[in-house]
């Protein structure tokens, strides 16, 4: 029901269309812990995150970094590697047990030529995520660290923040561990 009501906010779709979409999803479990994607594999999926919380995050210079927290309700993949077929630069991680509606690229591919809604439906959803990702480069090269801290209060639940350890905050805010406890004092 999260799927259809995420789908509806974007566009309207025809029941046969969401009957075909609809399964088109496999439901997946992860653990707190597993491992969805690694560095080096070429994404073969697009998910949509029912219930928990999935860390993407790359290493460079050694280096844990994250670069996006996919809470429930949104979509998510490793873009460029699903996109393109590619190997992934990212890891996907589930921080918290999770369910994951996944679909493969080949089905995804598949409905461009039996769903008529689809191509305008994936567009969006791929704006969306184009549109985020700005907006974390925005918010990393223009604010302070409370600002930042507040932001990610504000686009998310404070109680959900409390199930990702800090220093995964900390990596994606773009400041210390140090810095983000004394933020933390001052909101």
């Amino acid at each position: 029901m999260k799927l259809k009501q995420n789908i509806e906010s974007l566009i309207k779709l025809s029941d046969d269309s969401w009957n075909i979409i609809e399964s088109s999803f496999t439901m997946k479990s992860f653990c707190k812990g597993e491992l969805l994607l690694s560095e080096g594999q070429i994404c073969k999926f697009v998910a949509f995150n029912i219930d928990g919380i999935i860390r993407e995050y790359f290493y460079h210079g050694g280096t844990d970094t994250t670069s996006d927290f996919i809470f429930q309700d949104s979509f998510f993949s490793a873009y460029s590697s699903f996109v393109n077929q590619t190997p992934s630069k990212v890891y996907l991680e589930a921080l918290t047990d999770s369910q994951v509606l996944v679909m493969d690229y080949q089905t995804k591919q598949k409905l461009f030529e039996t769903v008529p809604e689809w191509d305008r439906l994936a567009r969006k959803i791929t704006e969306q995520h184009y549109s985020a990702k700005e907006q974390r480069t925005n918010m990393l090269a223009s604010m302070t660290a409370e600002e930042k801290y507040n932001e990610l209060l504000d686009y998310s639940n404070p109680e959900i923040i409390k199930k990702i350890p800090l220093k995964h905050i900390a990596s994606y805010l773009g400041i210390t561990p140090e810095t983000l406890s004394r933020v933390r004092k001052r909101v």
